[in-house]
């Protein structure tokens, strides 16, 4: 574990303005970072157990090898997976399935998978949805080749897996240009953001459970520096309940989506929608944008 932290310190000397690798959930603005949105999270399992008090959980999906689920005892709202050596492997997001209203689309169609898990002493039941930095064949190697092979500069480990349609594994490119190559649309850039990429999102995308990608990566210098996670409905949360959820409104997401069909921006209206953005630097409140690339 001591040489993970080297490691990871000696990503710091190779870092920009939004700062090192991390993972950072919620967007907001004002002065309450870190305290209502930007919610920093255990980058190494070390600091999931030591600094966070997190406690492993059975994982509702296996279809990556040598990675296990940790999450905060009182809520696995957002969860993080690490492999062997304490590296940070990929990200789960559940939404409880009392608290979500409005449901219109199919989720096993959008990805999701259902989890029955015990938190503080009662059984809730979820739907959860993961996103992953490390392919399968990184992850297949031996702990110290794994770990010799881990850029420390990049969480991204050349790519980004997501839940997709039918829970399918979807590997998406790291940059840009590679996401354009692949379907995706270059949309609006927002500040404390970044440029958002959405899967063929044109006018006259029909909003169906197969043809509305749940997942919108977002650019900075052409660099994917995070995702943000789309869902048609609204979560409810009991009072006390930390809140890693975001609540846009419809000027909202056309300021994201501004040639979008219009039954996205119907089911904005009613039932709503839900977001939750993952940011991949320390720093996302100083994402620009300085121009389209």
């Amino acid at each position: 574990m001591g040489k993970i932290i080297v490691l990871l310190g000696l990503a710091l000397m190779a870092c920009g303005v939004l700062g090192e690798p991390a993972i950072v959930v919620k967007f907001g603005r004002g002065p309450a970072i870190g305290t209502s949105y930007y919610f920093t999270m255990p980058l190494t399992l070390s600091s999931a157990i030591d600094d966070y008090g997190w406690i492993e959980y059975e994982s509702p999906v296996s279809v990556l090898p040598n990675i296990r689920l940790y999450c905060a005892p009182e809520g696995v709202w957002v969860c993080i997976f690490y492999e062997d050596n304490g590296l940070p492997a990929g990200l789960q997001i559940a939404a409880e399935k009392s608290k979500f209203n409005g449901k219109v689309l199919d989720w096993d169609i959008q990805g999701y998978t259902s989890w029955s898990v015990e938190v503080q002493g009662v059984v809730r039941e979820y739907w959860t949805t993961q996103q992953y930095y490390m392919s399968k064949e990184l992850l297949e190697l031996s702990c110290e080749d794994r770990l010799a092979a881990y850029d420390t500069t990049d969480l991204l480990q050349g790519a980004l897996w997501v839940s997709g349609f039918n829970r399918e594994l979807r590997e998406i490119p790291k940059t840009g240009k590679g996401m354009l190559a692949d379907g995706f649309y270059l949309h609006n850039c927002i500040p404390g953001m970044g440029y958002h990429y959405y899967y063929n999102m044109t006018e006259e995308l029909v909003c169906g459970s197969d043809t509305l990608v749940p997942w919108a990566p977002m650019t900075r210098d052409d660099k994917v520096i995070g995702v943000v996670l789309n869902m048609i409905g609204k979560i409810k949360l009991d009072a006390g309940e930390k809140n890693y959820y975001e609540d846009p409104t419809v000027a909202a997401i056309r300021s994201i989506v501004s040639t979008g069909p219009q039954c996205l921006y119907d089911a904005a209206t009613t039932p709503g929608l839900t977001t939750m953005h993952v940011f991949y630097v320390t720093k996302p409140n100083l994402i620009t944008c300085p121009k389209k690339v």
